[in-house]
């Protein structure tokens, strides 16, 4: 028996095969074990905000690639600044390269995507910053309306908006007060409810490094708590009232530096996720929908690479798998989907306004090899093509143990192991697509067992 060895993704389809559709037996709680965890992925595409770059006719090949992957959908930006460049004008081709885009994914096989509704003109931010609120909104609202209007000529469909970015950013993205995040929220959901109930996201950074950033902003209350925990708390009528759901920006070793609770750890910094368990909690306990929004890694600073790059989404998956095994044990809701940030590398200009003519400066870019560029590098895939996450491997770090009992009876080596094989070709399934099956296997019966 100390021999016998144990197929622990039996339960578990491979990508390329259909699925049944027999009803299975017993419970619904043994289905769901059954089943696996059902939690999407979904990535960033900027690609569309750089057509110079990246000709949307590439777009179709990363799309499949995407999906090859096991990624379900987009998540892209319909910019306000492109489309409403100016006063009454809208970028018809802009507006088209989108629609474009959203056909594409869907011939790929993808679900409808998430669309960023963010970046206002900076005519439209000198009506906001000089009390002219009425104006604002209501240029708002033509915004939207147009989007709104190309959606439904064109009959595509979207999984839901999400409104501005990082609402609770002491540095970036900070377009409106709070307090004015109702008003934002109610005009959305009047120019598209015509035609379907939208679905209306907040977006919150995770990050100590923004924490202190907001300290210094307001250096009067500097000892005040300015983390993502305590906004929510601060502001839970107003998110639950204009909110179906919550997306949280979580960068562990880049923007989230726990140096302390990581053992002063570069590499020990990427499993740490405290911080983001106790956002998750809140959300949970509130019943609201939450998923994890942006996660990543860049590879071109001194201590990334595509190696580091593989090893961060290797260690912050396990332990965000650890996260969900005791969220489920403790009878908590999780989260829906898990957005990775992004399909394809940026050049470092991707921010725009004062930010990107400061990133133009040649000083600047120099420096960005030393330091990390906030739209850099993170891509699954460069100008080369894929990056090492996105390939498999022709050799299994386990195979020199494949005699050993102990190892053989470790549930979590014989998994590596066995993800490494399948119909993938002799390099095996890529990692991002083993460590998507990996998170979404099925969780054991938790709940404590009677005692004889």
């Amino acid at each position: 028996m100390m021999n016998e060895r144990h197929d622990y993704l039996a339960d578990i389809p491979q990508l390329k095969n259909v699925q049944s559709r027999e009803k299975p037996e017993g419970s619904a709680e043994e289905h769901e074990q059954a089943q696996g965890l059902g939690i999407e992925f979904f990535v960033t595409d900027h690609n569309l905000r750089h057509p110079e770059l990246i000709p949307i006719e590439k777009q179709p090949q990363f799309y499949a690639e995407m999906k090859r992957q096991g990624i379900a959908s987009v998540r892209f930006d319909w910019d306000w600044n492109e489309i409403v460049s100016a006063p009454g004008q809208n970028n018809r081709a802009i507006i088209d390269r989108y629609i474009q885009a959203m056909r594409m994914m869907q011939e790929a096989g993808l679900k409808p995507p998430t669309l960023v509704l963010s970046n206002p003109p900076e005519w439209a931010m000198a009506l906001y910053k000089t009390d002219d609120k009425d104006s604002f909104f209501r240029a708002y609202r033509e915004y939207l309306s147009v989007v709104a209007s190309a959606l439904s000529e064109a009959k595509l469909d979207i999984h839901g908006v999400q409104l501005f970015n990082e609402i609770n950013n002491a540095v970036v993205f900070k377009f409106v007060d709070t307090a004015d995040l109702p008003k934002i929220s109610d005009i959305t959901k009047e120019a598209f409810g015509k035609d379907r109930a939208v679905k209306r996201t907040a977006s919150l950074i995770v990050s100590n490094t923004n924490t202190w950033a907001a300290k210094l902003k307001d250096f009067k209350n500097f000892s005040k708590n300015h983390g993502a925990l305590q906004f929510l708390k601060d502001n839970e009528e107003l998110i639950r009232n204009n909110f179906e759901s919550i997306s949280l920006d979580y960068y562990p070793g880049i923007w989230h530096v726990p140096f302390k609770t990581a053992g002063y750890s570069i590499k020990g910094m990427y499993k740490q996720l405290d911080e983001l368990k106790a956002v998750c909690e809140l959300l949970a306990s509130w019943g609201i929908e939450y998923e994890i929004d942006e996660a990543g890694f860049p590879t071109n600073t001194p201590y990334s690479s595509e190696k580091r790059q593989r090893y961060f989404y290797d260690v912050f998956f396990r332990e965000f798998r650890k996260m969900l095994v005791e969220f489920r044990s403790k009878g908590l809701n999780l989260p829906s989907r898990v957005g990775l940030y992004e399909m394809n590398d940026e050049p470092n200009t991707a921010f725009g306004g004062g930010i990107e003519k400061a990133l133009k400066n040649k000083a600047v870019q120099a420096a960005s090899k030393i330091l990390p560029n906030p739209e850099g590098q993170f891509g699954l895939i460069s100008e080369s093509g894929n990056k090492a996450l996105l390939r498999g491997r022709k050799t299994n770090p386990f195979k020199r143990d494949k005699n050993s009992p102990e190892d053989r009876l470790n549930p979590l080596k014989q998994m590596k192991a066995e993800l490494s094989m399948g119909d993938y070709g002799e390099n095996g399934e890529p990692q991002l697509s083993r460590i998507i099956r990996y998170v979404n296997r099925p969780i054991a019966d938790t709940k404590p067992k009677q005692q004889n």
